[in-house]
């Protein structure tokens, strides 16, 4: 597991800082009628703005042959994670995932917002209200010596509360020097399990969930998951930095 030295602490700060800003903007620019690659390109000039760079843009994972072709992630409706910008047409009623990864000279800080366009159903809101929740129960667990298991019993019982299908295989991650490292911070697990967090760790922690199947299935672009049986979904992230005290939340959002 890798942990960010103290000199290096203000650059990742700054990295969840302009993170936090460029999905504030695409929060309050985003609307019925744009394309999602409108926002791919007002994320791209802000990086260039803010002297920063996409963590996603040409990212593959270990042995992967396909590179993210991004800046962002825009997963629509049924789109879990890793919606690639393009000609898709956002419409009233839609749930938009808006995910973002920032590298700011040499440190990568990560977070995501699910936004609706317009009136959704109650069942949606409940949907994204539970992943936020869970986030924030998840943080306020962070302390060093405390079991990863203890932060993923939590999120899972926050989200089954709100009676919110898990997907199994995804979660949070470490984050820091490398857009994706360990440890994988599952949405479900047992209390005093896993590893125990360190001063000096960048942990992505990412709850997400679905209203229906908790099964899904990889598209032919190679990176975006879709529900099985398209049933909508939502996920929330902020990437903290672990400190004596606790949790430093690096990306939280202006209000």
């Amino acid at each position: 597991m890798t942990i960010v030295k103290p000199e290096d602490y203000d650059k990742l700060r700054e990295a969840g800082r302009i993170n936090a800003q460029i999905l504030a903007t695409l929060r309050e620019i985003i609307r019925p009628g744009m394309r999602t690659i409108e926002l791919d390109e007002i994320a791209c000039g802000l990086l260039h703005q803010y002297g920063a760079e996409s963590a996603f843009l040409n990212y593959a994972f270990p042995g992967g042959k396909h590179p993210y072709p991004g800046h962002i992630n825009v997963s629509v409706n049924e789109e879990l994670v890793h919606g690639i910008p393009g000609k898709r047409r956002l419409n009233k009623g839609d749930v938009v995932t808006l995910d973002c990864g920032t590298n700011y000279q040499g440190l990568i800080a990560d977070s995501a917002i699910t936004v609706t366009l317009g009136p959704v159903p109650d069942s949606v809101k409940r949907l994204i209200h539970a992943t936020e929740e869970a986030l924030e129960i998840a943080i306020q667990l962070v302390k060093p010596g405390r079991k990863l298991g203890d932060i993923s019993f939590a999120i899972q019982l926050t989200l089954e509360k709100y009676r919110v299908r898990i997907p199994p295989q995804f979660g949070g991650h470490g984050v820091g020097y490398k857009l994706h490292t360990s440890p994988h911070i599952s949405n479900w697990g047992k209390p005093n399990t896993g590893d125990s967090l360190e001063v000096g760790m960048a942990l992505a922690i990412e709850p997400m969930g679905m209203l229906g199947s908790p099964n899904t299935k990889l598209m032919r672009d190679h990176w975006t998951v879709v529900t099985v049986d398209k049933s909508v979904c939502a996920h929330t992230e902020h990437s903290i930095l672990v400190l004596e005290r606790g949790a430093e939340v690096l990306t939280r959002l202006p209000r």
